[in-house]
């Protein structure tokens, strides 16, 4: 017994060492709906007030308690990585679970603990089930795994109380972890009573005490509860469709081909449980029973959504702990085989990971569920956080879209209910528009942060009489609003739907409202604009200007009267997309003037200079403005492959600069290779970042150095502001925070 306790203790900290390197991975979607933008905002837990009391039945108490108190512990600066090494924690109880319960099912073999608990280990530490960001289904697993022994004991013993408290375990986590899987209730315990008819009022008592308590809970958090499940039913029949025999058929071959992908692209545990059925006897009934449970709630979920499958995992491993024990206490063969698949699963797992970048191992373990455009927008999220936490000054946030993860990166929240304004709502709460267009004119929100273009700021001005202003557009199409003046006494309550997608255009027309205002704000009335728009935006656009102060001297959808007149402006902005012809005429003619709005990320004005001709050419116009001292950001390939060009220029190379810890300390073609903190104290007046991939966000980490009077210039991207706003085009001051 002790020898067991200590190696379980020993097996602990290699735990969390293969777990190790997902923790830098960036915060998912779902972080709002544990971390409660009520409790964001009010700092204390505020169940009753918030999204999963609402929208979620009552349920999930544990999982937001768990992640709340790991935010108060840590602030959202460290939040991510401490929730999943506190999970972490919680997880190895959950090996030592399944070991345990692998222990009583193999007849008291000490071996299959250990087989259990370290094949629970290997697939619970798998990145492509989803288990490293926050979800009910990580929870409800130890629970599940508990009632399941306590059941097993109470069978074999012939033990009714045993029975009763396995099926108050599992109620009691459907109440307070995850409703859904109520279901699998049913499914188990209707096996063990049809088996054993003598534990039906074991069952029975032990569900219904749970589900006394649950309501008990129902009335301390004041939730009705014949109006409880609406809104789930809501989400539900949404994502399920309607019913037919056709729609479910092609449903249940969606969820099981989800569930087939994630064991193809980790195969080696459900190898082990493959040899666990062919080499070892028949598993005892309830294992059945277990997997019919779990199967049961995942495939009647209407969203085939990833972490769905983590109650799968504990089956898995059980059958996999007999596999590996069999290999085990076979021949050499059988040894040398089992520790190949050990080597392979942690060089797949784990050594790669640790050599991985945090992008590309933020794609890989989503790869499969989420486009890598949509990982790497939840990494810009989490790179800009620090630039929108300081631009909001500690201001009340409403999210508009799904990244309600910006409540817990920035600390700023609004409390609302309904933790994000986004379409899928619709179906939960049909008129929750009507009823955050109320909160807009009683209480607006100091910022909004528009992360996926739904945030329709003109419809609340025009229609609620709520003025909020864009002021900043960070890297990943994030936009940040400011409230500049509330409601005034004509508001039409409930008549506007402020979240509805957003064209180009309209973006545009708010980028130029930002631009215009902030150009006024300045003392820059008397930079002369022009603009090029079609006729449907060239009314809005001169009221935007006329009610900012700033006259156009001309608005014209002609592209050839915009070139006519372009000696008579310092500023012209192209408010509609041109063809690639045009935009190469227009850009040749414009120069530094022309700043281009829409297609900010996806169509910009092309550019057929070649790298090498550009950098000599920026090398240049920083030694022609006296930035005699650079700094190069990036020894990677780019770098490497514009030696000649860098060595050719008239400038000093301090250093080149690199995150990678393994390159600082060498050097590049005689440079030094230092850490980027290291630029102030090397007197680098100005920092070129060289990266193809990563510019973006080699360009947010060299924004604290701009404050500190070092010009930050991009290969790609050679500015963070308008051209035509910048001090060296005109003299004047650039507006903060546009980036057209």
């Amino acid at each position: 017994m002790v020898q067991t306790l200590l190696i379980t203790l020993l097996i602990f900290p290699i735990y969390l060492l293969l777990r190790h390197p997902y923790r830098k991975l960036p915060l998912h979607i779902d972080t709002g709906f544990y971390v409660s933008n009520q409790f964001v905002a009010g700092d204390r837990l505020s169940y009753s007030a918030g999204w999963n009391a609402r929208f979620a039945g009552g349920s999930k108490v544990v999982p937001e308690l768990f992640y709340s108190l790991v935010y108060l512990a840590y602030g959202g600066k460290d939040y991510a990585s401490y929730s999943r090494l506190y999970f972490g924690a919680y997880n190895y109880l959950t090996a030592i679970a399944i070991g345990l319960l692998a222990w009583l099912l193999s007849g008291g073999d000490v071996l299959y603990y250990y087989t259990g608990l370290v094949v629970y280990a290997l697939i619970s530490s798998e990145p492509h089930w989803g288990g490293y960001f926050e979800s009910g289904e990580q929870f409800e697993v130890l629970p599940q795994v508990l009632a399941v022994v306590c059941l097993w004991i109470g069978l074999t013993g012939g033990s009714p109380w045993w029975c009763a408290l396995a099926a108050f375990i599992w109620a009691a986590q459907s109440f307070a972890i995850k409703l859904t899987s109520a279901l699998g209730f049913v499914v188990l315990f209707g096996a063990a009573v049809w088996t054993h008819h003598w534990t039906f009022y074991s069952v029975l008592g032990g569900g219904l005490t749970a589900t006394l308590a649950y309501l008990l809970w129902l009335a301390a958090i004041g939730r009705n509860f014949t109006r409880l499940f609406a809104s789930m039913w809501g989400l539900q029949a949404s994502q399920s469709g309607h019913f037919d025999a056709w729609a479910w058929a092609h449903r249940l071959h969606e969820k099981s081909r989800r569930l087939a992908d994630t064991m193809l692209r980790q195969p080696i545990v459900p190898l082990l449980a493959v040899c666990g059925l062919l080499l070892t006897d028949t598993p005892p009934a309830i294992l059945w029973w277990y997997l019919a449970a779990v199967a049961v709630v995942y495939l009647c979920q209407g969203a085939d959504i990833r972490y769905y499958q983590v109650p799968f995992w504990p089956v898995l491993a059980l059958l996999g702990a007999g596999g590996a024990a069999t290999l085990l206490r076979g021949s050499t063969t059988d040894r040398m085989a089992l520790a190949a698949l050990l080597g392979a699963w942690l060089l797949y797992n784990v050594v790669r990971a640790w050599r991985m970048n945090v992008r590309t191992l933020n794609i890989w373990s989503w790869s499969g569920a989420l486009p890598p455009e949509t990982c790497d927008r939840n990494l810009a999220l989490e790179a800009c956080a620090p630039d929108v936490r300081a631009a909001i000054q500690e201001r009340s946030l409403l999210v508009y879209g799904p990244y309600n993860q910006t409540y817990v990166l920035t600390g700023a929240s609004y409390p609302t209910s309904i933790v994000c304004a986004a379409h899928w709502l619709d179906d939960m709460a049909p008129g929750w528009q009507r009823q955050l267009s109320q909160r807009l004119v009683s209480l607006p929100p100091e910022a909004v942060l528009d992360t996926e273009r739904c945030f329709d700021a003109e419809a609340v001005r025009t229609e609620l009489g709520v003025d909020y202003e864009l002021r900043q557009v960070f890297d990943g199409d994030f936009r940040l609003y400011h409230l500049c003046s509330p409601a005034g006494q004509s508001a039409k309550l409930g008549q506007c739907r402020s979240s509805a997608p957003q064209t180009r255009n309209r973006l545009a027309l708010e980028e130029l409202r930002m631009t215009l205002r902030t150009a006024a704000a300045g003392n820059m009335r008397a930079v002369n604009w022009g603009l090029l728009a079609t006729e449907e935006w060239t009314t809005p656009a001169r009221h935007i200007a006329r009610r900012v102060g700033i006259p156009l001297v001309f608005c014209t959808a002609d592209l050839q009267t915009a070139l006519n007149r372009l000696p008579e402006v310092d500023v012209l902005a192209v408010l509609d997309p041109l063809d690639p012809k045009s935009m190469d005429r227009l850009t040749e003619a414009a120069g530094r003037r022309l700043i281009y709005w829409p297609g900010r990320f996806d169509a910009e004005p092309r550019d057929a200079t070649d790298d090498a001709a550009r950098l000599a050419k920026l090398l240049d116009d920083l030694h022609a403005a006296g930035r005699r001292r650079i700094g190069v950001y990036g020894a990677g390939r780019k770098t490497v492959s514009l030696i000649d060009t860098i060595v050719a220029s008239p400038v000093e190379i301090a250093a080149v600069f690199d995150d990678d810890t393994r390159r600082q300390g060498n050097d590049l073609a005689g440079w030094p290779i230092r850490p980027l903190s290291d630029a102030p104290l090397l007197g680098v007046e100005a920092i070129v970042v060289c990266s193809d991939r990563f510019e973006a966000p080699m360009l947010r980490r060299c924004r604290r150095y701009e404050r500190q009077g070092i010009t930050v210039i991009g290969l790609h991207r050679p500015g963070l502001t308008p051209p035509a706003l910048r001090e060296d085009a005109h003299g004047l001051t650039a507006p903060a925070g546009c980036s057209p």
